[in-house]
């Protein structure tokens, strides 16, 4: 018969016609013959138009269900892939017509009766099928005297049906299995209902409810999974502590590596040999996602208040878009060499475009290092910079006129990249003035920003001093749209601390972060708070390379996108590192903070302003 069949299957695409009447010959022949014969030619097949025909001889000639549900001679695996062609373009009622073979009819007894084909049947409904029309049927399965298809069927329904009070209910059930499949069977159902109902399924006393409940969460992005996961990890009973490998495996999150890896050593065989199983997987998925794009991770600020640290991170893919959205999972912190598992993760509420004032010092008494640094630096700003982002400088008087060189400032507009609207400086353009009586100018154009740099007459200096130059810009921010930041470069700790306070005030009431960037000297403690305050930062540089660094978070800090908040660990030393595992890439930042000193928390003004 296979032979046969064979034959005419190839000869199907030649002559459909002939080729079908054929077929049909042979089938009256030796029906049960042809059913296997043909259930060979098309297991692990791709559909082709002869096997579309051949499912559709076997079904209508009531040939197809009760094979399926034997699994003597046709594996799961191959039975599901049948069941799925014939739900999809042939009988859609496939699942329902399973589920009542195991059913008692008017007529007499279920036609499906033994233990082994009513649960092959189980499984493949839920292979094919979540269609509500098989809910009625499954209801009858409920009661079954066996507590493997109660909890088959209370996970099918589960899953069809997404009610959590139905679930709530099978978690008083005596029987472990049904009350794990229950927990499954709501995995990708993400509510604070649903939430809770995780989190009392890890309480439960049974190892494979905690686990389906911790996945569950963790699929949620509540890492509070995580915190679950690593501490059955270390439960006495060897069965927990195998489940809680399992689920670390399933989630493929680098951040349970560590704690894996120190379960190797575990005295029982089956605990290891899950915990083995888990590390490739967790290895395999971060190969996968490094071959992907690089993305450009930068922790933009470090805040401490009391016992709890708040990050600020700038993540941005290719042509410095940002990466959104971004989950929990999906970042992992090490504080202290220790992977830290329970993280808030929190969208920062932005425009998405910027408006940033720079104020820079017209002459330095600085080195030849310093100023190529500043240059350096600066040119990181026009990396970041999108199309829609306004900036303006203006320059102010740092010291007497025959003190020192005056600052030059040559940057290329090859520094900008893709999406910034990338012009030469000598297009036409909005340029800032450079006098005190005209209105500071915004502008889109790369250009207008790169000429406001171009060295000019020491004498013309747009401001007597840094702190005049601070509050015109503040003023003049006020009048722009989209999230506002001023940066102060300092060369001099000139302007008092109640000129920061008269700053501070301003910058607040008009939304604005303000960074001070201290060149050579040191930044008051008032100083600093008060530019924290605002939504900012303040940094001092004692070096060149310090320089450009803090340039470049400076810089990143117009793209910040996310706040991360965590309670530190009993032991901590202000280093921190950020990893990023997204589907669109891999990338990392590692933070040393210069004091731990708490300090009270920073007001969150950098909002979106409409004009």
């Amino acid at each position: 018969m296979f032979p046969a069949l064979q034959a005419l299957t190839a000869k199907f695409s030649r002559r459909p016609m002939i080729a079908a009447r054929e077929m049909r010959d042979l089938l009256e022949t030796d029906r049960a013959a042809f059913l296997e014969a043909a259930l060979t030619l098309i297991k692990g097949q791709e559909s082709e138009p002869s096997h579309q025909y051949l499912l559709t001889l076997l079904v209508t000639e009531n040939l197809i269900l009760e094979r399926l549900a034997n699994p003597v001679g046709l594996d799961f695996d191959d039975a599901a892939q049948i069941a799925r062609c014939i739900q999809a373009a042939i009988d859609p009622s496939l699942a329902i017509k399973l589920l009542r073979l195991t059913l008692p009819t008017q007529a007499g007894a279920a036609t499906v009766t033994r233990l082994d084909r009513l649960l092959r049947v189980l499984e493949i409904v839920g292979a094919i099928s979540d269609d509500s029309r098989t809910m009625p049927l499954l209801a009858r399965l409920v009661g079954h005297p066996d507590m493997i298809v109660r909890s088959k069927v209370a996970l099918l329904i589960g899953r069809i049906n997404k009610n959590l009070c139905w679930v709530e209910a099978r978690l008083t059930e005596p029987d472990a299995r049904v009350r794990a499949n229950a927990v499954e069977s709501i995995w990708g159902l993400d509510s604070p209902e649903s939430r809770q109902v995780f989190l009392g399924a890890i309480e439960d006393p049974d190892n494979r409810v905690a686990g389906n409940g911790a996945l569950g969460l963790y699929r949620c992005g509540d890492l509070a999974a995580a915190e679950a996961l690593v501490q059955m990890l270390a439960h006495a009973e060897p069965k927990f502590r195998s489940t809680a490998a399992w689920a670390m495996g399933e989630s493929a999150d680098p951040r349970f590596l560590g704690a894996l890896t120190a379960g190797l050593s575990d005295a029982d065989t089956r605990v290891r040999q899950g915990i083995f199983s888990a590390i490739v997987k967790i290895r395999r998925r971060i190969k996968e996602i490094q071959c992907k794009a690089r993305l450009q991770v930068v922790i933009t600020r470090s805040e401490i208040t009391g016992n709890a640290r708040t990050l600020s991170l700038a993540v941005l893919g290719s042509g410095n878009h940002p990466v959104t959205p971004l989950n929990p999972p999906e970042v992992v912190i090490f504080e202290h060499n220790a992977v830290v598992h329970r993280i808030a993760l929190q969208p920062r509420t932005k425009a998405d475009h910027a408006a940033a004032g720079f104020a820079l010092p017209r002459l330095l008494d600085l080195d030849e290092a310093f100023r190529q640094a500043l240059t350096e630096g600066l040119g990181n700003f026009l990396r970041y910079k999108r199309k829609l982002d306004s900036w303006a400088a203006i320059h102010y008087r740092a010291a007497p006129v025959s003190s020192g060189p005056v600052l030059e400032f040559r940057l290329d507009s090859a520094l900008l990249r893709s999406g910034s609207g990338v012009v030469s400086a000598t297009d036409s353009a909005t340029v800032v003035a450079d006098t005190r009586r005209e209105p500071i100018e915004f502008s889109t154009v790369p250009g207008a920003f790169i000429q406001s740099f171009e060295s000019v007459d020491p004498q013309a200096a747009s401001c007597e001093s840094q702190g005049e130059a601070a509050r015109r810009l503040v003023s003049a921010l006020s009048k722009t749209r989209g999230s506002r930041s001023l940066f102060v470069f300092s060369t001099a700790a000139a302007t008092t601390a109640a000129d920061w306070d008269e700053i501070s005030d301003r910058a607040r009431l008009n939304r604005a972060a303000v960074y001070l960037i201290a060149m050579g000297h040191e930044i008051p403690d008032e100083i600093g708070a008060l530019c924290r305050e605002t939504g900012g930062d303040a940094q001092a540089v004692a070096s060149p390379d310090r320089l450009t660094a803090v340039c470049q978070r400076a810089a990143a800090s117009l793209a910040s996108l996310y706040t991360v908040d965590y309670l530190l660990p009993a032991c901590f030393n202000g280093r921190v590192k950020v990893q990023i595992y997204s589907e669109q890439g891999f990338g990392e930042d590692t933070f040393q903070a210069s004091s731990e000193a708490a300090r009270p928390p920073a007001m969150v003004l950098n909002a979106t302003v409409e004009a």
